[in-house]
C-alpha cells in the first residue's frame, strides 16, 4: 500500500522463516512512512493503514509492531 517503488529505503520488521510474517516499511527520508508491504500479518496491515493516514513515523510504527513478533509468555502450570 502507498508508494513502495522508486528511490526509497525500507525497514524490515519480522522474518518469514523465523516469525512466519513480516512487514516492509518504505520511506524516503528515514522518518515518514510512504508505503508498506505486509505478508501474513493482518494486525500490521491495519496498523500501517491507520498510521499512514495519521502521519505516523517509521520509528513509532516499528515500536508498535516489533512487540507483536515476540511469542506470548507461557503460563506456568
Amino acid at each position: 500500500m502507498g508508494r513502495v517503488g522508486g528511490n526509497v529505503d525500507h525497514v524490515l520488521i519480522g522474518h518469514p522463516q523465523v516469525h512466519g510474517k513480516f512487514a516492509a516499511l518504505y520511506t524516503i527520508d528515514g522518518t515518514t512512512v510512504r508505503g508498506a508491504a505486509i505478508v501474513n500479518w493482518p494486525k500490521a496491515l491495519i496498523a500501517c493503514r491507520l498510521g499512514m493516514a495519521r502521519g505516523i513515523t517509521v520509528q513509532d510504527l516499528r515500536a508498535k509492531l516489533e512487540p507483536q513478533l515476540e511469542p506470548p509468555a507461557r503460563r506456568a502450570s
